[in-house]
């Protein structure tokens, strides 16, 4: 099985899960504040992986990165804007936002990946800035209604499991197939456009489930 067709079904098999796992997304410690460093670092190590929202995401930006002719040093800068503002939002955020309008803004942030996956285009410097700083801020908000209240200790550990695996999360598949996928434009061409066709129904299914 080739790397991006592995990705594809992560990808399709996690959005079939959207509608029944929307109501444990944001609940790694069954809907407790963490309030030790221990339950903080693994409530932040879960929360993108059981959330499939967040998983979506960040595996579509790994691929995007990776299914495209970005050098890999640019590729890993743009996933860096998005895991520094994701960062910031969660660790500054003190009031849960409106959460209709948080999860909104994760389906237009699935959305935003398509026209480029579609293309296997990587966006210009500003333009990749600009979303990755965007999408990371609302990502970042929807995690930290998990740590509303939380004490700066295991508000750290919790910022620091997720960077840990968000990082992982992006950095490792599009390490994979910068160097595994081979050559070959119509297949590459192919495996993004199927990547695109998937964050599009995640994308439909989760907004219609938020609105």
């Amino acid at each position: 099985m080739t790397p991006y067709r592995l990705l594809f079904r992560t990808l399709a098999g996690t959005a079939a899960g959207l509608g029944s796992a929307s109501a444990l997304a944001h609940h790694p410690m069954d809907g407790q504040t963490p309030t030790t460093v221990l339950e903080g670092l693994l409530s932040g190590l879960a929360h993108p992986v059981i959330d499939p929202v967040h998983l979506l995401f960040l595996l579509g930006a790994a691929a995007l990165a990776g299914l495209t002719a970005v050098p890999l040093r640019r590729a890993l800068a743009g996933l860096s804007i998005y895991l520094l503002a994701s960062t910031l939002a969660t660790g500054l955020d003190t009031a849960a936002a409106p959460p209709q309008v948080v999860s909104l803004g994760l389906a237009a942030s699935l959305l935003a990946l398509v026209p480029w996956l579609w293309r296997r285009q990587w966006p210009r410097t500003t333009t990749t800035a600009a979303l990755a700083a965007l999408a990371g801020a609302v990502h970042g908000l929807a995690f930290s209604e998990t740590v509303i209240g939380a004490e700066p200790t295991p508000l750290f550990a919790y910022l620091l499991g997720l960077a840990v695996v968000q990082a992982g999360l992006m950095a490792g598949p599009c390490i994979v197939l910068k160097h595994a996928v081979g050559p070959d434009p119509q297949r590459l061409a192919q495996g993004a456009r199927a990547l695109a066709g998937g964050m599009l129904a995640a994308a439909f299914v989760f907004g219609l489930a938020a609105a």
